[in-house]
């Protein structure tokens, strides 16, 4: 556990453009270290200059090949990246499969590229809420846009409006029969469809599928784009149209809103998370020994309703 003066040396660190410095800060808030607190307080006066970018859509849609192919675009223009990947877990030791590092080894060495790869332990199956205090550690730092991949399963592919500017929903060809299917979650959270692969098979209809969609939604000015994220083909334009929707957000005071509710959504996950430590430590220690014991006694024999149950135990918790 970090002291107060060694997290004032990382923050005078991350102020200087220190990488090891934000690293080490990173890995205090996704640690939940008791420390946060000042992190965040230190940081929230230089917070709100990048642009935070998410990309999400079903597994081999080629999403780190194009947050790679962007990370290429957005450095032709001079500008600084930071990139936040949530990996799926590995089963043996519980910690993130970093394949979007070995994807994104060509910008390893980039001193205006920093890449962190997370495990994907989030709240209820969701995206990990450590990402809200690591895109701000990464805004506090300086970076100019900031790339957020998502695991794209789940929940996970969802939580991303919560914690971006940006939604960029990343498809396939292939994909076009299952249009349908997505319309709950991607399909009403993505600002811009990213149809990738589009010398495949099949592009078009992708295309007319989503815009179909997006008329019974009402949602028609979702902009729908054809990229070859392996060849950058697209890219460049992809790059354009994300830009002119964060300007036009930012004149209209919409962007202000939108980093309003990602604040709130960062709080209702870590009062999930903590609800769920909880919930943990008292099925492992026992907590309130007679009166919880008790309470799982009556449930697990049908004498209580369990919702009722789990209103009993939350009272015991809060008191």
């Amino acid at each position: 556990m970090a002291t107060k003066e060694t997290i004032q040396i990382l923050i005078e660190g991350l102020y200087s453009g220190n990488k090891r410095s934000l690293s080490k800060l990173i890995s205090f808030v996704e640690l939940g270290d008791k420390h946060s607190e000042k992190i965040y307080s230190s940081v929230k006066d230089r917070l709100g200059k990048a642009m935070v970018i998410g990309l999400t859509g079903p597994p081999g849609a080629g999403k780190s090949t194009l947050s790679s192919s962007l990370v290429s675009t957005y450095r032709k223009k001079s500008k600084s990246i930071g990139v936040l990947a949530f990996d799926p877990n590995s089963p043996f030791t519980g910690g993130a499969v970093l394949g979007d590092r070995v994807r994104m080894q060509e910008h390893y060495l980039d001193s205006d590229v920093f890449i962190r790869s997370f495990s994907n332990r989030g709240a209820s199956g969701g995206l990990a809420p450590v990402a809200y205090d690591a895109i701000n550690l990464l805004d506090a730092f300086g970076f100019d846009v900031i790339l957020v991949e998502t695991v794209g399963v789940g929940q996970t592919e969802l939580d991303v409006i919560n914690v971006v500017d940006i939604v960029l929903g990343v498809v396939v060809p292939e994909g076009g029969d299952s249009v349908q299917s997505m319309k709950a979650g991607l399909m009403e959270i993505a600002d811009v469809f990213v149809v990738n692969k589009s010398d495949r098979p099949g592009a078009d209809r992708m295309v007319a599928n989503i815009k179909s969609t997006m008329t019974l939604l009402q949602n028609e000015d979702v902009k729908i784009l054809k990229t070859q994220a392996n060849k950058a083909i697209g890219i460049d334009h992809l790059a354009e149209v994300v830009y002119k929707i964060y300007m036009d957000r930012n004149f209209t005071g919409l962007l202000d809103s939108i980093r309003q509710k990602r604040r709130v959504a960062a709080m209702l996950d870590w009062v999930r998370v903590d609800l769920n430590n909880k919930i943990d430590l008292i099925s492992s220690q026992n907590v309130d020994g007679a009166a919880i014991s008790e309470i799982y006694d009556k449930v697990c024999i049908g004498d209580l309703n369990p919702r009722t149950g789990a209103n009993l135990i939350l009272g015991a918790m809060l008191k």
